[in-house]
């Protein structure tokens, strides 16, 4: 994937006219999968979350990631973007399961037990997010995807967003394992 610039996009993928805009805006949080953006150093990046915008050319795919200070666009030709798969996350434990824990093992095993109880939580725990969104698509041959979340609410947007503007592309999790 690469990083283009506003007249790049526009030359590379085409641009609709003013009033046509086919764009999913502010709707996924970027977790990973773009090289040129995972590669950039964290600290510089800050703790506050990325939000993500994808918007349909004639020619492609363009994802906006901005987080922070940073802002860049990435582009895929449409006929490079495979599929989006759409998967609940599971719910967070609330902040009392783990206090519980460090409790009950504290009281068990003593003065030890405490830390051990409170890290002993799942680490695929999320805080909050709904959905995980993956989106496959072809570089070099090779499958590739990028991660989204989405938080529940605007599921009906972006399911719909996806179905009108790139057809047949949402698939469920076993269809896309049945393919590879």
């Amino acid at each position: 994937m690469k990083i283009y610039t506003e007249q790049e996009i526009k030359e590379v993928f085409g641009t609709y006219g003013f009033w046509v805009r086919k764009t999913l805006s502010g709707k996924l949080n970027y977790l990973n999968g773009i090289p040129e953006f995972d590669r950039l150093d964290p600290l510089q990046l800050g703790e506050q979350g990325s939000v993500s915008n994808l918007e349909c050319k004639p020619k492609g795919l363009v994802i906006e990631v901005i987080k922070g200070v940073w802002y860049f666009r990435v582009g895929l030709h449409t006929e490079k973007v495979l599929y989006f798969v759409i998967e609940p996350q599971a719910p967070a434990l609330p902040q009392k399961a783990i206090i519980g824990c460090a409790i009950v093992n504290g009281i068990s095993f003593g003065n030890a037990g405490t830390p051990t109880g409170a890290e002993a939580q799942p680490l695929n725990v999320t805080s909050g997010l709904d959905y995980t969104v993956t989106m496959g698509y072809l570089e070099d041959g090779l499958v590739k995807h990028v991660f989204f979340t989405l938080p529940g609410e605007h599921l009906k947007e972006v399911t719909n967003f996806i179905d009108t503007h790139l057809p047949g592309r949402l698939k469920r999790a076993h269809e896309i394992a049945v393919q590879h």
